[in-house]
């Protein structure tokens, strides 16, 4: 058991140290879904229309309860084109 909590006590620092050290460019965009911000800045840099785009259109499809890997692929495939990514998502065509 004891090495149990040591290592659980290991995720939980882990952890707090990534929500201390959040990117400053991440930062610029609080009020927009987080994770969508994140996979944005990693894809598209510090491009606030890109990531304005993506993170929209992100949220908006994961809401319908699709994946993250797959709407994020979808988006990406259709320039951050909403309604083609989802038709893509629900017809698995373009």
């Amino acid at each position: 058991y004891d090495h149990c909590i040591c290592s659980t006590s290991i995720i939980v620092t882990e952890v707090g140290f990534q929500l201390q050290g959040v990117d400053p460019v991440v930062m610029k965009y609080a009020g927009l879904n987080r994770e969508a911000v994140n996979i944005a800045v990693a894809n598209y840099g510090d491009n606030p229309t890109k990531v304005h785009e993506f993170a929209n259109g992100f949220s908006a499809i994961r809401e319908m309860g699709f994946p993250t890997n797959a709407v994020a692929d979808a988006l990406f495939m259709f320039e951050n084109d909403t309604e083609k990514a989802l038709s893509h998502l629900l017809h698995g065509s373009s």
